[in-house]
C-alpha cells in the first residue's frame, strides 16, 4: 500500500514538474516576444525624437528666413 501511494505521489510530482516546465518555456517565449516589441518601439521613438530634433531646428530658423526672403530690414 505504501509503495502504491508512493507511486501515485511521484507521478503528481512528475505531472507538477512538467507542467512547471511548460510553464517556464511559455512565459520565456512570451518574455522575449514582450522584448522584441520594446526593442522595436525604442527604434520607432528614436526616429520620432530624430524628426522632432530635425522639426525643431527648422522651425526656429523659419522667423529668420522669412526676414530674409521679405526683405527686412533691421534699424
Amino acid at each position: 500500500m505504501a509503495t502504491m501511494a508512493r507511486k501515485n505521489d511521484n507521478q503528481r510530482l512528475d505531472a507538477a514538474m512538467a507542467q512547471l516546465i511548460e510553464n517556464q518555456a511559455a512565459l520565456v517565449a512570451q518574455h522575449t516576444a514582450f522584448l522584441s516589441t520594446m526593442a522595436e518601439m525604442r527604434r520607432d521613438f528614436e526616429e520620432i525624437r530624430s524628426l522632432l530634433l530635425h522639426h525643431q531646428q527648422f522651425l526656429q530658423g523659419l522667423p529668420e528666413a522669412i526676414k530674409r526672403t521679405i526683405g527686412f530690414k533691421s534699424k
